[in-house]
């Protein structure tokens, strides 16, 4: 597998274990080069719920969540299929 770009925004402040800027925990950071394709659509799904845990998406979440689904190389159709999946279940 090659070697993937991180979705590090420069602006890293980790609280309660996970970087405010990113959403990512400490683990997802220094273990990023090694995640499969479902470990990848994981790791969005995770950024989502935390990203929309204020009952919101505001741009800058969401731009973070596009930037971080283009850094995992997953095609626009997957990140469209699993955020539609989280929005269906967020509805339920």
């Amino acid at each position: 597998m090659d070697v993937i770009d991180s979705p590090c925004q420069k602006k890293c402040e980790l609280v309660s274990d996970s970087c405010k800027s990113c959403k990512r925990t400490l683990q997802e950071i220094t273990e990023w080069s090694r995640y499969s394709d479902a470990h990848r659509e994981l790791i969005i799904k995770a950024m989502y719920y935390v990203a929309g845990s204020d009952g919101h998406l505001d741009d800058r979440e969401s731009e973070l969540l596009m930037h971080t689904a283009k850094v995992l190389e997953m095609t626009p159709a997957h990140i469209k299929g699993v955020l539609s999946e989280l929005d269906k279940g967020a509805n339920n």
